[in-house]
C-alpha cells in the first residue's frame, strides 16, 4: 500500500492518486529493490540484494541476489505463479468458474483500486489477478524446457518479468 511504501521509504513516486489504502504505482524494478532491501532492515532481517551504488533512476550498480539470505526480496516468476494461484491448479485461475469480478480488478478504466477489496485466493493474498501489475525477480525469458524445482530464471536479460496487473 502506499502507507506501507512511504512508512518504509519515506516518500512516493509520483502516483496518479494518493490515499494510504491504494496500490503504489509508478515504481521501477530498482525502486522495487530498494523497497525490499528497506523493509528487511526495518523488520530485523538481512537484505537480499547487494549494489556498489545508486546511479540514475535508482540503477542499482553492480546488483547480486543472495537468495540465502533470511530477508525480504521480490518473488521469482514461478514463485508469483505458485503465490497467485494459491494451491489450485485445476483451472486457469484460483477462482475456477467463479465471476472473475468477484476475485479480480481488471479492465480498468480509473486506475487501481484499494487493496484487498475482492475475495483472496486461498493462501489469503490478494489483487494476484488484477489492480496493479508486479514486478518479479527473473529477468524476461522464455520458459525452460528443463525440469527444475524452483528456478530462478536467467542471470542476464534486457527486461524484467511483470505479472498480474488489472490492464
Amino acid at each position: 500500500t502506499q502507507e506501507l511504501y512511504k512508512e518504509v521509504v519515506g516518500s512516493l513516486p509520483n502516483q496518479d492518486k494518493e490515499k494510504d489504502s491504494l496500490p503504489v504505482v509508478n515504481v521501477s524494478w530498482f525502486d522495487a529493490v530498494l523497497f525490499c532491501n528497506a523493509l528487511s532492515k526495518k523488520v530485523g532481517l538481512d537484505t537480499v540484494y547487494t549494489y556498489k551504488s545508486v546511479g540514475d533512476e535508482n540503477f542499482l550498480e553492480d546488483l547480486k541476489i543472495d537468495y540465502s539470505v533470511e530477508g525480504i526480496r521480490l518473488l521469482t516468476e514461478m514463485e508469483w505463479e505458485v503465490a497467485a494461484h494459491g494451491g489450485v491448479y485445476e483451472s486457469a485461475n484460483y477462482w475456477g468458474s467463479e465471476p472473475a469480478s468477484d476475485y479480480a480488478y481488471y479492465g480498468q478504466s480509473k486506475g487501481p483500486t484499494e487493496v484487498a477489496q475482492f475475495i483472496p485466493n486461498a493462501y489469503g493474498l490478494y489483487d494476484m489477478a488484477g489492480n496493479v501489475a508486479e514486478w518479479v525477480n527473473d529477468w524476461y525469458d522464455s520458459y525452460s524446457t528443463k525440469d527444475e524445482e524452483n528456478p530462478v530464471g536467467p542471470s542476464t536479460g534486457t527486461s524484467k518479468w511483470v505479472r498480474g496487473g488489472g490492464g
